[in-house]
This record gives C-alpha cells, sequence and structure tokens, in this order.
C-alpha cells in the first residue's frame, strides 16, 4: 500500500477543522478514511488518540473505530485493553466482515498476551475468519471488494503461521502457512503483505532453535528483500520489524548490529513508540556489552567502559516494568535485570548484581509465564544460577541451596541437574 503523505496531512487538518467547529460526524468520516494509514505508518500514538476522541464525540460510532482502537492499543504494548475492547464489541458485531476483523485482532492480542494454552482456540479463530472471508468473495460483484478478501485471507494464514512459529515451536507448518500467505499476497499484487510472510520466513531462516531450517545467510536474503519493499513503500511498521530482526541476525557481528539496533532506535524515537526504544536500548547494551568483554582490558578502574552500557539498561527497564501484559516486554525486562547484573559483576559490586538478578527472578515468576515455555524456564534458569553463585559468595549458602531446591522443576524441565554448593557456578 502506498501512502501519500500530502494527503494524509489534508485528512488530518481536514478532521481536525471538524473537531474544532463541532461537526463530530463529519470528523468521523475523515477519521475513518486515517485508520488504515496511519496504522501502516506505525503512527500508533496519533491513532488512538484519533480514534478514541472520535469514539467519545460521535454518538454510535462505528464498530470499525473499536477494532483500529484495539489494534493500536496492541500496536503500543497493551494487548489486555486491546482484548478487553474487541470481547466488550464481538456480540455487537453483525457485519461478517467486522467479525472477521475481529477474529484475527483477538488471535493477535491472545499472543501478545503469551496465552500459549489456547493456541488451537486461536487458530480455530483464524480458520473460521479464512471461511468468512472466502464467502465474501464469493459473493461480491465489486473486483475490489473481492481482492482485499483474498488478501484478508492471507492475513488468516499468517497470524497461523505466527502461533504455528511462536506458541507450538512447529516451523515446518510455519513456513507452509507462510508461503500459502505469500501466494496469496503475491496473486492480490500485495507487495506489504508479501514482505511481511517473506520476513516471517526469514525469522524461521534465522532461528537455531529450527536447525532444519537454520540459514543465515537465506535469512539475510529475506530480510533485505522486506526491507526493500517496506521501505518503498513507506511502510514504516513493516520497516521497524524487520530492523529489529536483521539486528538480531547480525549479533555475531557487532559493528552491524549496533547499526541496525541503532536505525531501530531511531524509528522509534521518530515514531513516540517508547517500548520499541526500550527494547532497542536492551539490544544495544547487550552488543557493547559483549565488545568490550572481547577486548579483555586489563584496567583497575572499569566504570568508564561500562557506563554506557549500564546507562542503556537503566532507561529501558523502567518503561518495559510498563507493559506488565505483553509477554515479549516481560522477556526483554528479564534479559535486562540479568545483563544489569552480569555487568555489576564485572565491576564486582556484588551487592547491587544480587538486587538485579533477584528482581529479573521475581518478573519471572509473572503470572503472565505461568504457561512455562521453554524459553522463560531457561532465562530463570540463568538468573537461578547467578543468584546461588553470589548467595554462595556472601556467606548464605543454605539460602542458596534453598532457592535452588525451590525451583527444582525448573531444572528438570530443562533436564539439568540442580547443582551443588560446591558447584554451583558449573
Amino acid at each position: 500500500m502506498r501512502l501519500n503523505p500530502e494527503k494524509i496531512n489534508s485528512l488530518l487538518e481536514a478532521q481536525y477543522h471538524y473537531f474544532a467547529s463541532g461537526q463530530p460526524e463529519q470528523a468521523a468520516t475523515v477519521v475513518d478514511k486515517l485508520m488504515r494509514p496511519l496504522y501502516a505508518l506505525g503512527r500508533y500514538p496519533e491513532l488512538l488518540n484519533l480514534v478514541e476522541k472520535t469514539i467519545e464525540s460521535v454518538e454510535e460510532p462505528d464498530n470499525r473505530f473499536y477494532i483500529y482502537q484495539a489494534r493500536a492499543l496492541m500496536a503500543l504494548g497493551r494487548p489486555d485493553e486491546a482484548l478487553s475492547i474487541l470481547e466488550l464489541v464481538q456480540y455487537e458485531i453483525e457485519d461478517q466482515e467486522l467479525k472477521a476483523a475481529l477474529l484475527i485482532d483477538k488471535g493477535a492480542s491472545l499472543r501478545r498476551l503469551g496465552q500459549f494454552s489456547r493456541a488451537e482456540e486461536i487458530i480455530h479463530d483464524y480458520q473460521e475468519a479464512f471461511g468468512i472471508y472466502g464467502e465474501l468473495a464469493a459473493e461480491s460483484e465489486d473486483k475490489e471488494l473481492r481482492t482485499l478478501f483474498k488478501e484478508n485471507q492471507g492475513t488468516c494464514l499468517f497470524g497461523e503461521g505466527n502461533i504455528y512459529q511462536y506458541f507450538l515451536a512447529d516451523p515446518d507448518t510455519a513456513m507452509k502457512e507462510y508461503a500459502q500467505a505469500r501466494a496469496i499476497f503475491e496473486e492480490v499484487k500485495s507487495a506489504d503483505g508479501i514482505a511481511d510472510a517473506t520476513k516471517q520466513m526469514g525469522e524461521i531462516h534465522a532461528s537455531p532453535q529450527f536447525p532444519a531450517f537454520y540459514s543465515p545467510e537465506r535469512a539475510n536474503e529475506f530480510f533485505q528483500q522486506a526491507l526493500a519493499t517496506h521501505r518503498e513503500n513507506n511502510y514504516q511498521k513493516g520497516v521497524l520489524e524487520t530492523l529489529y530482526q536483521l539486528g538480531r541476525l547480525h549479533r555475531a557481528e557487532p559493528k552491524e548490529a549496533l547499526k541496525f539496533f541503532g536505525e531501530y532506535l531511531e524509528l522509534a524515537k521518530s515514531l513516540g513508540l517508547i517500548r520499541e526504544q526500550a527494547i532497542a536500548k536492551r539490544h544495544l547494551a547487550e552488543v557493547r556489552f559483549e565488545m568490550i568483554q572481547r577486548e579483555q582490558r586489563d584496567q583497575v578502574n572499569l566504570e568508564p567502559d561500562y557506563s554506557s552500557v549500564i546507562e542503556l539498561i537503566s532507561e529501558a527497564i523502567p518503561v518495559l516494568r510498563l507493559f506488565t501484559n505483553d509477554i515479549w516486554s516481560q522477556r526483554a525486562l528479564v534479559n535486562c535485570c540479568y545483563l544489569l547484573g552480569e555487568v555489576l559483576m564485572v565491576l564486582r559490586d556484588d551487592v547491587r548484581a544480587l538486587e538485579a538478578f533477584k528482581l529479573g527472578l521475581r518478573i519471572s515468576h509473572e503470572e503472565i509465564f505461568e504457561s512455562r515455555q521453554t524459553s522463560d524456564v531457561r532465562r530463570r534458569v540463568r538468573m537461578l544460577r547467578k543468584i546461588a553463585d553470589l548467595l554462595s559468595r556472601t556467606d548464605y549458602p543454605s539460602e542458596a541451596e534453598a532457592l535452588l531446591a525451590e525451583h527444582a522443576d525448573d531444572f528438570r524441565q530443562l533436564e539439568l541437574p540442580p547443582p551443588s554448593r560446591e558447584h554451583v557456578e558449573e
């Protein structure tokens, strides 16, 4: 979808004029035309403000405003609020097209909430939406609408792929879903859809978790294709997500990683996305920490080297703590606590390091992690080992032993023996 900045600015001026002159119904008509392009541009705070203003001002707002309100909230890391809105309006919606859109957004909200136990329900919702769009396409005599419904079927397959990839760790099925989605996007000439599906396939090739598909070269090729398309179409949401994946892919090449995460940070700043800024700072801190570690400087005062790392983490942590219901934000927060603890241990500040690790451990026990995904348990065990090590150093071996015994199930899940007092680091 190509976006015309001049047209968008003109519509923004028009809605402002209508609201200011006490004509909310006319303003709502203009906002309706702005919702999709603002979402594509990644201008989520602006979109949310406009939609909520419309809902408050219009006597009977169209349900589409609630759909985009939920989408903006979800993009801003507030999936719990998004889901509440969707559940509130789902029984009022009779229009089949809106019902299908709601099913897609509900699935996306549940994914961001980390509702792993509801994977089959989410897949069923996507399949139901796929069927609805198929019926609508068959019934419509409008060629444009038929194309739109077909494209939305591609979005349903894309959503299913997400669940197979992230929730069910089934890359084979995920790749099939993405390939089918991409074929549909190619058929309807949706450049952004093709790029999104390509990026997701790149993610699977970039993941060592899926050895049968693991190919960093292939992943880089897919990511670069997606990035070029998103930039050409000014699809900032896609640009942002692809820069992030490129940064992760190039972690073994610090200068490249810093470049991609730096671009990610600047774009997130320009879009007013505080969560994404915090995510970027977490990764920039990790890369810088690893670069300093590789240099292996033998200095008495290490603090100047690590000050920028501590600054980045310290800026990221309070922001990420705001997004308590977004599992990806909370995972990043746990990682921040771990990294802060590591840096403080290098600086021989064991007291503050222990505080950082304990904070990370507390967060790893929050309700959002109750599904005990292997990656989340692994984060907790890493934290536990550091805490046990520090407690043993500070003459609290009994506390360390009790802590490890309390988390014996975590070690068993990872098929690891809980370390004894003598072999805590091992």
